[in-house]
């Protein structure tokens, strides 16, 4: 619960100062787990009332396992709907910090 406490404290939605800081969050406690997460700039294009483009920062860490032929990918995005705090803006678990720490 704290990494939720930590990025819910305001709404972040996509192309906000907020939303990068969440970003920058995620990023520095994937790298306190020992990771060395990759930010990836890429566009979006929300559509919520209205259609707007975005740029958005895709997070990927990778996390070695016992066999190179195999692997398996978590993802989850970390944005809130403009007028609400929240760890992501949609009901499912919050892998960012908590789903690596556990693999």
């Amino acid at each position: 619960m704290k990494h939720v406490s930590a990025i819910a404290q305001e709404p972040h939605p996509v192309g906000s100062q907020a939303n990068e800081q969440v970003a920058n969050y995620i990023v520095a406690q994937l790298e306190a787990m020992g990771l060395s997460p990759e930010v990836r700039l890429a566009a979006t294009v929300v559509t919520l009332r209205e259609i707007r483009a975005a740029s958005v920062r895709n997070i990927i860490a990778k996390i070695p396992g016992t066999d190179p032929r195999k692997a398996t990918a978590l993802d989850a995005h970390y944005d809130s709907m403009p007028m609400t705090p929240g760890a992501s803006d949609v009901a499912r678990p919050w892998p960012h910090c908590s789903k690596p720490r556990a693999l």
